[in-house]
């Protein structure tokens, strides 16, 4: 087999992984449907971006940040909270969101124990939901037979995901990978 069908059987396996997880958590495929609602308060976005409410109320009034959203709650006319992309956006404005350099690898945390039932995968979803919150993309490999993680991931931060069939596509493309299972 070539490499360009093994690259692209690999690809679509994690198309159809993928939209299984949608259809499972969801009902639906579409990437409105998948969309994370939640909405963060002022104080909330605020240290999400790693600046002050007021900076983000200055750089709104002075046009470098979009009005915010707003909805009448009685007779009062209040914010109703950020989006995690308006959140991403005041990063890039702010200059706050965190990149590494070009020239440097990627880290790579591995979560490990030689007995099953100790959280492994629940410390990997909320480890990788915290750095996905933080602004990091964030790749999650499932190498465990009876993991739970997509099961376990219902926000839909940038998180992506792989099962155990993808780990010999990862190998295929130069990554190393590697199975703690016997």
């Amino acid at each position: 087999m070539k490499l360009m069908e093994t690259l692209n059987q690999c690809i679509n396996a994690g198309h159809e992984m993928t939209k299984a997880i949608a259809i499972a958590q969801f009902n639906d495929d579409s990437p409105e449907a998948r969309k994370i609602t939640r909405r963060w308060r002022i104080g909330e976005a605020a240290d999400l971006v790693g600046v002050s409410s007021q900076a983000i109320r200055d750089a709104e009034k002075a046009g470098r940040l979009p009005h915010p959203d707003m909805e009448i709650r009685g007779r009062v006319e209040q914010r109703v909270g950020y989006t995690i992309e308006q959140i991403n956006h005041m990063r890039d404005v702010f200059g706050t969101r965190l990149r590494r350099a070009e020239d440097v690898f990627p880290p790579v945390i591995g979560v490990a124990a030689h007995k099953g039932g100790v959280y492994k995968t629940s410390v990997s979803v909320h480890l990788a939901q915290d750095l996905a919150l933080k602004g990091l993309r964030v790749l999650l490999v499932e190498g465990n037979d009876p993991g739970e993680q997509p099961q376990c991931i219902t926000d839909g931060y940038q998180i992506f995901i792989f099962m155990q069939k993808t780990l010999s596509c990862l190998s295929i493309l130069g990554k190393r990978t590697m199975s703690l299972m016997q």
